[in-house]
């Protein structure tokens, strides 16, 4: 008797549950394409390897930052989606704030940059870093490539990191970064890098790299 009572006002209650609560951002997808590089000016004894790493569909990944313009901004993989090898990617990532924006991302699978010599390798790239109101910023990059091993920006120095000119962007879900476009209900960002004194592990610690790429990232929770 109790229940039956109690059973009419279950369904109102539910629906401010479900009203309530968070929904969660669908899976979150990305791309990138990134590269180390020999300075033109390279320290006596150092050494670095010119090495590609590329992540998307296929080998549709985007333009690195040296292009006239970035136009192409490769096929996202869904993190979870698994490549032609049959491996998982996995996608993530992170943007806060209204003015500056915290950008914080990640992503890993197989390597199809279209530059390498031989197909199939794996490959691993993260951005945790900073995006002023006017475009640009700061921060680190760190990638791994079968040719370098672990790529990272020596000690007490960063990277340049760039939302702007379009298509690069920067968005958070309360605000956009040097774009035209409207925050959504999840960040988003297309951010070239460029880090200027990198180390690379295969080359020990007589590393002298310079590094650049192309990252792009949607569906971020915030």
């Amino acid at each position: 008797m109790k229940s039956d009572l109690l059973a009419p006002l279950a369904l109102p209650v539910l629906l401010m549950m479900a009203q309530c609560s968070p929904v969660a951002p669908p899976l979150a997808r990305g791309s990138a394409h990134f590269r180390t590089k020999v300075p033109p000016d390279p320290e006596p004894g150092t050494s670095c390897t010119d090495s590609y790493g590329g992540i998307g569909k296929g080998t549709n990944v985007p333009d690195l930052p040296n292009s006239a313009t970035i136009t192409n901004l490769g096929e996202m993989v869904v993190d979870g989606e698994h490549s032609e090898d049959n491996v998982p990617y996995e996608v993530s990532c992170k943007i806060t704030g209204s003015g500056e924006l915290r950008i914080e991302g990640e992503m890993a699978g197989t390597n199809t940059s279209p530059f390498l010599s031989s197909a199939g390798s794996s490959t691993y790239i993260e951005i945790d870093g900073t995006i002023g109101t006017d475009g640009r910023g700061f921060g680190q990059v760190n990638f791994f490539t079968t040719a370098t091993l672990a790529v990272s920006p020596k000690p007490d120095t960063s990277c340049t990191l760039a939302a702007t000119p379009s298509p690069r962007k920067a968005c958070s879900n309360s605000a956009c970064v040097a774009s035209a476009e409207e925050p959504v209900d999840y960040g988003s960002m297309v951010v070239t890098f460029d880090c200027p004194d990198m180390d690379m592990a295969a080359a020990g610690i007589a590393a002298d790299c310079e590094a650049d790429g192309t990252i792009v990232l949607d569906r971020c929770t915030y």
